[in-house]
Formats: C-alpha cells, sequence, structure tokens
C-alpha cells in the first residue's frame, strides 16, 4: 500500500465520523482503529527494542536488559554503601567469605578470650586495652 494512498484515506477522514465512500478505505480506518495500542500500557509482542542508556541514568524511560544488567555487574564489582549496613549474623564458627556482623565478630572474640590458653612463651606486638593502644617491644 503506498504512502500516497494512505495520506489520501487521511484527508477523507473528519474528526470522529468518517466520510469515506471507498469500502477499501473503510475496511482499512476500521482495521486500524480496532487493532491499534492503547496509549496507557500498551501490550508489546515479539521482542521490543529500545535504546540503551548511559549507566547511572535515573529517570523514567524504559530501560533495556543491557542498562539493567550492567547497572548489576556495576553494583556487584563494588558495591557503595552508605548509613549502616546490615547482614545476617551467621553462625559461631562459620568460616566462609560471608560478610560478617558486628556481633558474630563480638562472640568470636568473647569465645576467643573465654577458650584461650597461653603456654610457653608468647609476643606480643601491640596491645589494645580499653581502646586505646599500648606499644609492647
Amino acid at each position: 500500500m503506498s504512502q500516497e494512498y494512505i495520506d489520501e484515506i487521511r484527508l477523507k477522514v473528519s474528526g470522529d465520523a468518517y466520510d469515506v465512500r471507498d469500502a477499501g478505505a473503510r475496511s482499512l480506518i476500521s482495521d486500524l482503529d480496532t487493532n491499534k495500542a492503547p496509549l496507557a500500557s500498551p501490550i508489546f509482542t515479539g521482542t521490543p527494542a529500545v535504546p540503551t542508556a548511559e549507566a547511572g541514568t535515573n529517570t523514567t524511560q524504559i530501560a533495556s536488559t543491557a542498562f539493567v544488567q550492567t547497572a548489576i555487574d556495576n553494583a556487584k564489582s563494588s558495591p557503595a554503601f552508605t548509613g549502616t549496613p546490615t547482614v545476617p549474623t551467621a553462625d559461631a564458627g562459620t568460616n566462609t567469605t560471608q560478610a560478617a556482623s558486628t556481633a558474630f565478630v563480638k562472640t568470636a572474640i568473647d569465645n576467643a578470650k573465654n577458650n584461650t590458653t597461653l603456654t610457653g612463651t608468647t609476643t606480643v606486638q601491640k596491645l589494645v586495652v580499653g581502646g586505646y593502644t599500648i606499644a609492647v617491644g
């Protein structure tokens, strides 16, 4: 169908009422009207493509999967924590790369203090007492 034909049909449409005498034009206009996507919440089929925004874009534009994957990769490689981040407290004795909460560390230190028996000769490089570092040696 030529662009001229479509333009001719457009000229024959006035307002909401169709003033079209050609049956093909009426059928085309009817199909276009019936099958158009709604402006609010259209349903896309196939694989719709959108431009990939620059990393860090923070707007209401559509995000492509490439944009999202880049954001995830960047967050995983160097997370920037602010405020007071929290993590679950691991069970005592856990020895993995899992983040350690202050509660986990305190429990580990307390357990080590309560279960430590020094024998032989012990050398101390520095001693921290009540938040004060005491240099030894």
